[in-house]
C-alpha cells in the first residue's frame, strides 16, 4: 500500500486532523461520511500532539485511547482508518510544533503518488489563509470540507480561490453535512446521544472535564512577578490546598519514566551521576526554542495530570502557581485567575540574571488578558491587595 502500481487507481487518503478533545459522534460522522460517500481508501486521523492555536484539555495519551473506543464501540474497521501519532512523536523527538503541512509531506514521503485529502469543517476553510505555509499546503492536497452548519459550496470555493489563486486542487464542500455538536459543549458530559458508552466511561473513571466542587484560584504572570509570594502568603494565611507547579515539575523530573523520555530527547549531556541536572537542562532548553518545545511536551501533560488529581481530591479551596498555567492547559480547571504583574525594572531588581528567562515566556500584554491583575508594589501594599483580593472571594 506504500506505492502505487502503474496502472492502478490512486490511493485516496484522508487526513483529518483535531484536538479530538473528546472524540464525538461528528468527528466518527465525518470518518464514516468521508469512507462511503466520498470514496476515501483510508483516514489518518491525527491528535494533535499541541495546536499552536488552541490549547488541548486531555493529555495526548487519553486522547487517543478514546478515538479507540470510539472507533470500537462505532464499528468502523480497522483497515479504514489509521490513529496517526506522527504530530506527537515529532514533537517529543524534535520539538517542533504541529503544523499540518510537515504531516502531510511525511504521509506523502510514505505514499508517493497518493491522492491526499485534508478534510476540515468549512469554519476551519474560511480562515485556511492564516495556517503555517498554506499556500504551499494547498498545493500538496485536495480539500474536503465538512459544514458544521449548512452552507453554499460557492461561499467556500470563492473565499478560497480568492485567498489561493493558485490553488487548482479538487475541491469537495459537502454542504448538506451538518455538525450538531463540538468538542468544547460535551466536556464534562458522561452520557448522552454524542459521546459513545466506551468514551463517557473514560471520561468519568479518568476524571477528564470534570468541573472541580471546589474554588480553584490560578495564579500567574511573568518570571518574578511575584507568584510565589503571593501563593506563600495565602498559604500562611488560609487553608487551602497548594499546587506549585514548578514543584511538581521538579518532583516528576525525579521519576523514572519522565528521565527514561529526557534522556531519549537530550541524551546524556543534561545529567549527573544518573539524576537530571536542572541547571544543565535549563541551559540547553532556555537557549532554544526548539528544545525548550521538546521539554514541555514531555512535561506539560504529566503536570496537568498532577494538578487534575489534587483539584479532584480537594476538601479546601485550590490554589495553582505557575507561569505556565496557559500553555499547560489549566486555566479552564481555575474559577479565578489572578495574573501578577509589574514593571519590569523592580523585576529584574529581584530577580537578577533569572530575568533573562521571560524571552521564553509569552509578553506581559498576553498574561494580562488571562485574568484579573493584581500590581506588585513589591511592599506591604501587595499583601494587603492579595488579602482583600481572597477575602472577596467569598
Amino acid at each position: 500500500m506504500d506505492r502505487i502500481s502503474p496502472g492502478t487507481s490512486l490511493l485516496k487518503i484522508g487526513i483529518f486532523g483535531g484536538r479530538f478533545d473528546p472524540i464525538h459522534a461528528g468527528h466518527l460522522a465525518i470518518i464514516e461520511r468521508a469512507i462511503t460517500h466520498h470514496h476515501l481508501d483510508v483516514v489518518h486521523i491525527i491528535p494533535s500532539a499541541s495546536p499552536p492555536h488552541k490549547p488541548v484539555i486531555a493529555a495526548y495519551t487519553d486522547r487517543e485511547a478514546m478515538i479507540n473506543l470510539a472507533l470500537r464501540d462505532r464499528g468502523i474497521p480497522p483497515t479504514q482508518v489509521i490513529i496517526d501519532d506522527r504530530e506527537h512523536c515529532r514533537q517529543l523527538n524534535e520539538g517542533t510544533p504541529s503544523w499540518t503541512i510537515d504531516t502531510v509531506i511525511s504521509i506523502q514521503n510514505e505514499h508517493p503518488g497518493a491522492d491526499l485529502w485534508l478534510i476540515i469543517g468549512s469554519d476551519t476553510a474560511l480562515q485556511l489563509q492564516t495556517w503555517h505555509r498554506a499556500s504551499e499546503l494547498l498545493q500538496m492536497v485536495s480539500l474536503l470540507v465538512m459544514a458544521r452548519r449548512p452552507v453554499q459550496t460557492a461561499d467556500v470555493a470563492l473565499h478560497l480561490h480568492t485567498k489561493f489563486p493558485e490553488f487548482n486542487r479538487p475541491l469537495i464542500v459537502d454542504s448538506t453535512f451538518d455538525l450538531p455538536v463540538s468538542s468544547t459543549t460535551l466536556r464534562g458530559s458522561t452520557a448522552g446521544p454524542h459521546l459513545s458508552e466506551s468514551v463517557a466511561d473514560y471520561i468519568q473513571s479518568r476524571g477528564l472535564y470534570r468541573q472541580p466542587i471546589v474554588k480553584v484560584l490560578g495564579i500567574t504572570g511573568r518570571v518574578g512577578s511575584g507568584k510565589t509570594t503571593a501563593s506563600d502568603y495565602l498559604s500562611s494565611q488560609f487553608t487551602i490546598e497548594l499546587i506549585d507547579l514548578d514543584k511538581v515539575g521538579h518532583t516528576l523530573l525525579t521519576q523514572p519514566d519522565v528521565q527514561a523520555d529526557i534522556r531519549l530527547a537530550f541524551g546524556d549531556q543534561v545529567f549527573n551521576d544518573g539524576v537530571i541536572d536542572r541547571k544543565r537542562l535549563g541551559q540547553l532548553v532556555f537557549s532554544s526554542p526548539d528544545q525548550l518545545h521538546r521539554l514541555n511536551a514531555i512535561m506539560h501533560p504529566r503536570i496537568r495530570e498532577v494538578a487534575v488529581r489534587v483539584i479532584s481530591a480537594a476538601q479546601n479551596p485550590v490554589v495553582i502557581v505557575g507561569a505556565l498555567l496557559d500553555e499547560i492547559g489549566i486555566l479552564p480547571l481555575c474559577t479565578v485567575v489572578w495574573v501578577i504583574d509589574s514593571d519590569d525594572a523592580p523585576i529584574e531588581t529581584a530577580i537578577g540574571a533569572k530575568f533573562n528567562i521571560r524571552h521564553s515566556q509569552q509578553s506581559r500584554e498576553a498574561y494580562q488578558r488571562q485574568g484579573k491583575v493584581i500590581v506588585n508594589t513589591f511592599d506591604e501594599r501587595f499583601i494587603e491587595t492579595l488579602r482583600s483580593n481572597y477575602l472577596a472571594l467569598g
